[in-house]
């Protein structure tokens, strides 16, 4: 509830004079017009004007009466006797209305404004009275208040909240506009109207007619989430409508996809970025090193526009550059060690630049609205200049957070170990740094596969070698015409001889031998099984032999 914003209500609490005056002009029962005694503890309500102290009128009247002085003041076209302050240069007055004090449900006193009128007052103080003891005996909702009002009361309390908690001012503002533009959209109005089915078509919605992205739309979800939690939170609402909301798989439409740049690439856009004129209000060779910068330390546009003089440490071993943590994207104060060869073209640079205030910028990204210029733009036109399609026939495109990508990927081909290349490319999962940042380009995935130890040899001829080796010195060896079919029918038992002079097989045609025909198929069915029960190698299971298997060319 609602507390006064007087500037002397906190201050009297503990006043003596504010104390008899709660006691003579409180607890008056509306009906019988007497004063009741509340224990400590109590969530009795008590109603009482509010006292502040105004400075004496130079031609005010004073008087003493039963020993105290009094002023003569008119109020609402009446004179009235206000008493003096123990310095005898102001007086104190009465508030027009009457308030209410009362203890709720968590045992914290509330004051509320009433009316003018006492007994008004009264009455409402009986309410309020009333309504905490049955809050309090589980007869009434709690939350009743924090349902009904409007989201937009909420909203800006929500806002307040976040920045508070010293988030970024980007970061409140997009998060309440997303809230908002849900809610509009929605037309939510308080929380028994929020409907997470409304939620869902609302952002399909957007999908569908191009205004936003899946990714986008997770964020929007991510904000009504996070206004909703704190709601319940903060004991205004039961709970959270859209917990149970499931975010989208943003792999399946992806807006964007960057990809790395490989070494040659980037030393053309360095080359053409030194040659090229002005662009964004930043000259070729401060394009350059922006670019070394972010491929050497894998910083974000905005944490390479915080950059200072003081933010580098070239004495040091190693040589850092550092990232406060105002800036940096997860809050932190980032330490990057720098490459040799990157630290030279630093101090050359900062030599052909002059002298640089230790507060200036290094990059002049900022533009005077206080937003961040199109580091992408800059990438196009130098990347154009240098012959490298902006976007290649895959659809990846090489805008300038792709010199993150370039970093982190350089990391990978370095050989450097995933542990470690997450913490450089400072992120919280290392699933973010192998899976998006980490690319490999194809002849690096051929050279990975001609590592590889090549397979075993598994030629005809081997197969060949390996049955010679089993045959003993009376069976005839195979040359590199013989049919295996043939050989092997012919060494596989005392009748298969008999066998052998009807099949042969010369990988081409059938061939019979000794100008016999072939046998039929149930015929050669039955001599097969005639020839294996002489046989102790076969097993003694019923089988049923395929033949058009077994021998092919039958």
């Amino acid at each position: 509830m609602a507390v006064p914003n007087r500037e002397s209500s906190e201050r009297e609490i503990g006043n003596p004079t504010f104390s008899s005056k709660l006691a003579t002009t409180s607890s008056c029962h509306p009906q019988t017009g007497t004063n009741r005694d509340y224990g400590e503890g109590s969530c009795m309500a008590s109603i009482f004007k509010q006292t502040t102290t105004r400075p004496l009128p130079i031609d005010a009247e004073t008087i003493t009466k039963n020993g105290k002085r009094f002023v003569r003041v008119k109020r609402d076209g009446r004179t009235v006797l206000r008493p003096l302050t123990d310095c005898g240069t102001k007086y104190r007055d009465e508030s027009r209305k009457w308030y209410i004090k009362f203890k709720d449900r968590n045992g914290v006193w509330q004051r509320v404004p009433g009316y003018t009128d006492k007994m008004a007052t009264s009455q409402l103080a009986s309410e309020l009275e009333r309504k905490q003891q049955q809050i309090q005996s589980g007869l009434t909702d709690p939350h009743e208040s924090g349902k009904l009002r409007p989201l937009e009361e909420h909203l800006a309390e929500f806002q307040r909240f976040l920045g508070d908690k010293e988030n970024s001012t980007k970061h409140v503002a997009q998060t309440v506009k997303r809230v908002q533009r849900i809610c509009h959209g929605c037309k939510f109005e308080n929380w028994k109207d929020i409907s997470p089915s409304s939620v869902v078509n609302w952002l399909a919605l957007e999908r569908e007619r191009g205004a936003i992205g899946v990714k986008t739309s997770n964020y929007y979800q991510a904000a009504l989430k996070e206004f909703c939690n704190w709601l319940v939170k903060d004991g205004r609402v039961p709970s959270n409508p859209v917990t149970h909301l499931q975010s989208l798989n943003p792999d399946l439409d992806v807006r964007r996809q960057r990809r790395s740049l490989t070494d040659e690439q980037f030393a053309a856009l360095i080359e053409s970025a030194m040659n090229g004129p002005p662009i964004q209000c930043l000259s070729g060779p401060d394009r350059a090193m922006l670019y070394i910068l972010a491929a050497w330390t894998g910083f974000r546009r905005k944490e390479l526009a915080s950059l200072t003089i003081r933010s580098l440490d070239l004495e040091s071993s190693p040589p850092t550059v550092r990232c406060e943590a105002g800036y940096s994207k997860r809050k932190r104060n980032d330490i990057v060690p720098l490459h040799d060869i990157v630290v030279e073209r630093l101090r050359s640079w900062l030599e052909q630049r002059g002298q640089t205030p230790a507060s200036e910028p290094l990059f002049s990204l900022q533009t005077k609205s206080g937003g961040l210029r199109r580091t992408s733009k800059m990438m196009r036109v130098d990347l154009t200049n240098a012959g490298i399609p902006y976007c290649d026939e895959d659809g990846l495109y090489a805008d300038f957070h792709a010199n993150r990508h370039t970093f982190i990927s350089n990391l990978a081909k370095a050989g450097v170990t995933p542990k470690l290349a997450q913490s450089v490319a400072r992120h919280s999962d290392v699933n973010l740094t192998l899976g998006v940042y980490s690319h490999v380009e194809m002849n690096e995935q051929a050279a990975a596969i001609n590592a590889l130890p090549a397979p075993p040899v598994t030629s005809a001829a081997i197969v060949r070698k390996s049955l010679d080796n089993g045959l003993d010195n009376t069976t005839p060896k195979m040359s590199d015409e013989t049919p295996v079919v043939q050989i092997v029918v012919q060494t596989s038992g005392s009748g298969c001889p008999e066998l052998a002079e009807f099949v042969t097989n010369d990988g081409n045609e059938r061939r019979v031998e000794n100008d016999q025909k072939p046998l039929p198929q149930k015929a050669l069915v039955t001599l097969c099984q005639q020839l294996a029960e002489g046989d102790d190698s076969s097993g003694r299971g019923t089988r049923t032999p395929d033949t058009r298997i077994m021998i092919p060319l039958l």
